[in-house]
């Protein structure tokens, strides 16, 4: 809400031009919103939409360097291997009764962009922060696809004339089904390559054990941005605020690694 102080569980980063984090802080604090922003308005803003810009022009220069940051984000995560599977998300739209009158695509913009990228590089900050300091933790996981599911995979790939080498020791990085991603963007059999790709994956995980996560390329992985809606990252925000105020006593942590083992199980029911 604009101009009302809210708690909050923040990591600030310090980010370098290649996009990786230099140093970064993870804080108990309260933040102000100098405006409620909508993604609508910071695309129109990030066009040049001249109405936008002078309405919030207090910001405008924050929001470009915004952009900035996120294309230098996107940038590294493609060169870590990240797969982009890029399939619509509907929007159901009501009527006035609340019924549904239709579903399209959902459009997205630049600033949705914005936004995945802080949230994909807040994710991994922290749960390398908790690999790093050894704390009993629940990690968003994604293991490499088997043996199985890649040569059905390479088999019907196959069908497209679209070539997908698996390697003598059977092991893939995210870079080789990105690559097949990118062949095939743009081309009649896109929906459906794509669809076969995704379901060669292994499906993700909650997990107490840091296991990396193939499909972003990631080393470190957690869900930590949503505590409100999504229950692993309230898991995780208390163990977090545990350990920057008092720490965690050999005691606690025995508690506390059953507590992640079950809270990891229940959030992948």
């Amino acid at each position: 809400n604009e101009g009302e102080d809210r708690l909050t569980l923040s990591v600030t980063m310090h980010i370098g031009s290649d996009g990786n984090v230099i140093d970064y802080k993870i804080e108990e604090g309260i933040i102000c919103s100098l405006h409620r922003m909508t993604y609508t308005a910071v695309t129109a803003m990030l066009e040049n939409d001249a109405d936008m810009l002078q309405k919030y022009s207090d910001i405008a220069d924050d929001v470009k360097n915004m952009r900035e940051l996120a294309m230098i984000l996107k940038k590294r995560r493609r060169a870590m291997g990240s797969i982009d599977f890029n399939f619509p998300e509907p929007k159901v739209i009501l009527d006035s009764d609340g019924r549904v009158a239709g579903i399209k695509a959902y459009e997205t913009g630049i600033s949705n962009e914005i936004i995945e990228q802080f949230m994909l590089i807040a994710n991994e900050t922290v749960a390398k922060h908790a690999s790093d300091n050894a704390l009993p933790f629940v990690y968003r996981v994604h293991e490499s696809p088997d043996g199985e599911k890649l040569a059905n995979l390479q088999k019907y790939l196959r069908i497209f004339s679209i070539p997908f080498k698996i390697p003598d020791d059977g092991k893939i990085c995210p870079r080789d089904i990105q690559r097949v991603m990118d062949m095939i963007a743009g081309t009649p059999e896109e929906h459906a390559a794509s669809t076969l790709c995704l379901r060669s994956m292994m499906k993700a995980q909650y997990a107490p054990e840091n296991l990396g996560h193939f499909g972003i390329g990631a080393k470190y992985y957690c869900h930590f941005t949503s505590p409100i809606r999504r229950y692993p990252d309230l898991a995780i925000h208390r163990i977090l605020k545990e350990s920057i105020k008092k720490g965690i006593s050999e005691k606690r942590r025995s508690y506390l690694d059953s507590f992640t083992e079950r809270a990891s199980a229940k959030s992948c029911e």
